[in-house]
């Protein structure tokens, strides 16, 4: 397996990674023992596209993790719980006849395994998630937290995902672009369902984020000893 010596950390917000990016930043021999790099896209496709590229365009890191939180599909996800994503991709790009929806790869405007999408998704890292120990999802990205049951129900059919995000695809999708390899660990704040903030569990999914996000970079310092 591949030495990923210089790794980018990416997350849409900086709350998301802040308890590892202090630890970090004060000094431990795992902070000098690699090159760790730090990127808040903000929030959204938009900016997290054109943060990753811009870094990406002077940068090239060994790995980038891509950070933060998740509503997830799946009820057998607890809330809390943190999890690596397999595979990703832009649940809204297409269109709309009335109550169906077509996504743009059976339009169709766009090549389904036009590089680097693989028959409309986006791949992570297979060898190093299997490496890792958490659950492996298939994972969403959309602009929208989705709150509507009936919309809930066609993307449920449409993709079967266990989260969705409003970043992972963005990440997979600059990272394929560039070769550079590229994981994705999310904790599970909220389930996707009719919005119910007094039911989410931010705090405990920000706390666990970063308690396994910790144990990953163990994981990739031991690949390179």
């Amino acid at each position: 397996m591949s030495l990923f010596k210089k790794i980018l950390i990416v997350a849409a917000t900086e709350e998301e990674i802040k308890p590892t990016k202090e630890l970090l930043l004060a000094g431990t021999a795992l902070a000098n023992s690699q090159q760790l790099y730090w990127l808040v896209t903000g929030p959204g496709i938009a900016a997290t596209c054109f943060a990753l590229a811009q870094y990406l365009a002077a940068e090239k890191p060994d790995i980038i993790i891509n950070a933060g939180i998740a509503g997830s599909f799946n009820h057998d996800l607890k809330l809390g719980q943190v999890v690596l994503t397999k595979r990703d991709t832009f649940c809204d790009f297409g269109a709309q006849d009335d109550q169906e929806f077509i996504h743009a790869f059976d339009l169709p405007i766009a090549d389904k395994n036009k590089f680097p999408f693989n028959d409309g998704w986006l791949n992570y890292h297979q060898d190093l998630i299997t490496y890792l120990p958490l659950s492996r999802v298939t994972a969403i990205t959309s602009d929208t937290g989705h709150g509507n049951e009936a919309h809930i129900q066609r993307l449920t059919l449409y993709y079967n995902p266990d989260i969705e995000t409003m970043e992972g695809a963005a990440v997979a999708y600059c990272a394929g672009m560039y070769s550079i390899t590229a994981i994705s660990v999310r904790a599970i704040s909220n389930y996707v369902e009719k919005r119910n903030r007094a039911a989410w569990e931010v705090n405990l999914a920000i706390e666990n984020l970063n308690h396994d996000l910790l144990k990953i970079l163990v994981h990739i310092c031991a690949l390179n000893n």
